[in-house]
């Protein structure tokens, strides 16, 4: 019998400097090793504020992202799309019980601020909601990625970051947010950030890049 290939995981966690403590650290590593063993690392903090992010780097010894490759898209139907949609629950259940337990300790909860994941070449960033879980439409909108990369809809020069929503609509969806109503976002302006800084925005919803 053929051996199984399934994915693996490196599972990276990348956190403000201001959280970086050895007990803190410890922590989340306990906690989150149901996941997956992690690695965590700490950033100053940037021009966008305090953001902590998952991070994950998925590897297959068969390929599935792109369909040019050799059964690429049974590999993507049969085996990595599964796989994802029962890591993403397990992210999801495992920060409400992380924040469960800091309540109950009557700590701060931790927040994260995106899950990006490395598929193939593609780098993609997911916003994450508001407790730490990850919305509902993960799935849906890498797999829509995917599907789009392959068929040409979506181009990418060189090296590139695909992040959903882009940060001018976090921007703009934060200012027309009523008070005190939830933090919720839509997903339907994308952007592609180019290593240069550059940034171009696109329409999902319509298929192609804006203006």
């Amino acid at each position: 019998m053929a051996a199984l290939i399934r994915p693996t995981l490196l599972l990276q966690m990348d956190i403000d400097e201001s959280l970086n403590t050895e007990d803190f650290v410890a922590d989340l590593k306990r906690s989150y090793s149901y996941v997956s063993p992690p690695l965590v690392r700490s950033h100053s903090t940037g021009d966008h504020g305090v953001e902590n992010i998952i991070r994950f780097s998925i590897k297959m010894a068969k390929p599935f992202w792109l369909s040019s490759e050799d059964e690429s898209d049974k590999n993507w139907d049969e085996i990595m799309r599964p796989w994802l949609i029962n890591m993403f629950t397990k992210v999801s259940n495992t920060a409400l019980a992380y924040n469960e337990k800091r309540d109950d300790n009557e700590e701060e909860p931790f927040a994260f601020d995106w899950l990006e994941l490395e598929l193939g070449n593609t780098a993609i960033a997911v916003k994450v909601c508001a407790d730490s879980s990850l919305p509902d439409a993960t799935m849906e909108l890498v797999s829509r990625v995917r599907d789009w990369i392959n068929d040409a809809t979506l181009t990418l020069e060189g090296d590139a970051r695909i992040r959903i929503p882009s940060r001018t609509s976090i921007a703009q969806q934060d200012e027309m947010r009523e008070e005190d109503s939830p933090v919720e976002y839509e997903f339907g302006t994308w952007g592609i950030e180019q290593n240069d800084g550059t940034v171009r925005e696109f329409d999902s919803l319509e298929g192609m890049f804006k203006a």
